[in-house]
C-alpha cells in the first residue's frame, strides 16, 4: 500500500493533472489517511467534476471521518447525477440518520 501511494505521488510530480493518479490515491483511504484522500479526490474532481466514482469515494471518505454534512452534500449531488443507486441511497440514509441522532 505504501509503495503504491509513494509511486502515485512521484508520478504526480511529473504529471500533476493526472486524473487517474489522483483518483488512485484513494489508496490513502485504505491506509486510513482520509484527510489526505479527501484532498486528492477534490483535486481529481476539479479535472472531472461529474465523475461519479470519484464523487462516491469522496463522500465515503467524508463519511468515514464523521464529516456527515459534507458526505450528504456529495451523495445528494451524486444521486441527482446517477439516480437511485442502492449504495448511494443506503449511505445517504445512514448519514441522515446519524445527523438526526446528534440533534436529539
Amino acid at each position: 500500500m505504501d509503495d503504491a501511494i509513494r509511486e502515485y505521488r512521484a508520478f504526480l510530480k511529473t504529471k500533476p493533472a493526472s486524473l487517474e493518479a489522483r483518483s488512485n490515491l484513494g489508496a490513502l483511504s485504505l491506509a486510513g489517511l482520509f484527510s489526505e484522500a479527501i484532498t486528492e479526490y477534490k483535486a481529481a474532481l476539479k479535472a472531472s467534476p461529474s465523475n461519479p466514482g470519484i464523487t462516491f469515494n469522496l463522500a465515503l471518505a467524508y463519511y468515514k471521518t464523521g464529516e456527515l454534512s459534507s458526505a450528504v452534500s456529495e451523495l445528494s449531488a451524486l444521486r441527482a447525477l446517477v439516480g437511485d443507486d442502492q449504495r448511494i441511497l443506503l449511505l445517504l440514509s445512514d448519514c441522515w440518520l446519524q445527523l438526526v441522532k446528534t440533534t436529539e
